[in-house]
């Protein structure tokens, strides 16, 4: 009959012949004849074109038909049983080539969904890699800015302490390849810090707050500078200011002990020695 199922649906249409009231299920477990056996719901679907079939035949068939169509009214009947046998084996092959057409749908259709998700698998790979980029500019630009904010602060505390290096005859040292902000400002009060009372022995790196930290560095570049000012004699200890004054002249200062200048003439010659006067 042109189908896959063909001896299948012969074998459905003698088991309705001889049980007419069996249901599919019933049908399907006595069918051991055909192969493939098809599904329960093929079964359904040929026992209702059968008993149509069967029907079309039965209401065709009439008493005396034979005779009332003539001498050749077998040969009739027989014609038209094979006539409806006919269409339904086209029908049932037009049924074939639906479920055909049905399950090609379906492969095309999980297709074109492995396509949609293809696409929307690049659509999000895009939008991250868009989104990666937008921040690593922001990222750079914000490097950028706190670079060049940085390197004014490093300025700044630089100067701010350049004045007291300078009250003692050096300069306010650079800050180093990757020191922090806050470690450059440490480094350069704790060469100070050693001029003042109150913070000579703080430990700086201990100072969380800024605001605390700031007040602190401003006392001891104070102190510093007011202790170069001091010309009280430190034994031991000899110190060069180098300065300008109101003309911009270049002057240089000597503060401390005169012993360290004068010491080794203070050991006795023939032309005399050097009497340290006493302190008061």
């Amino acid at each position: 009959m042109g189908s896959r199922y063909a001896s299948a649906h012969q074998e459905i249409q003698a088991i309705l012949q001889r049980e007419p009231h069996l249901t599919a299920k019933e049908v399907w477990h006595q069918m051991t004849d055909s192969w493939p056996v098809p599904p329960v719901r093929t079964v359904s679907r040929y026992m209702k074109l059968a008993r149509l079939a069967m029907a079309s035949v039965a209401k065709s068939r009439k008493p005396n038909s034979a005779s009332v169509e003539g001498p050749d009214g077998l040969l009739t009947k027989e014609f038209r049983m094979a006539t409806a046998d006919e269409k339904l084996d086209s029908i049932a092959s037009h049924l074939d080539s639906l479920h055909t057409k049905i399950d090609s749908m379906g492969e095309s259709c999980k297709k074109t969904d492995a396509r949609l998700d293809a696409l929307e698998a690049d659509r999000e790979k895009q939008k991250a890699d868009s989104e990666r980029e937008e921040k690593a500019k922001a990222d750079a630009a914000k490097r950028r800015a706190d670079a060049a904010s940085d390197s004014h602060a490093y300025a700044d505390a630089q100067m701010r302490c350049d004045s007291a290096f300078q009250a003692w005859g050096k300069m306010a040292p650079h800050a180093l390849h990757g020191e922090s902000l806050r470690d450059f400002r440490i480094r350069l009060l704790s060469a100070l810090k050693v001029h003042s009372r109150a913070y000579g022995d703080s430990d700086l790196a201990t100072v969380g707050d800024e605001a605390v930290f700031s007040n602190i560095e401003g006392i001891i570049i104070k102190d510093a500078i007011e202790a170069s000012n001091s010309h009280a004699d430190t034994p031991g200890v000899l110190r060069q200011v180098t300065s300008r004054d109101n003309s911009g002249r270049q002057v240089t200062r000597f503060y401390g002990d005169p012993a360290v200048a004068w010491g080794e003439f203070m050991g006795g010659t023939r032309f005399g020695k050097i009497v340290r006067p006493p302190a008061h």
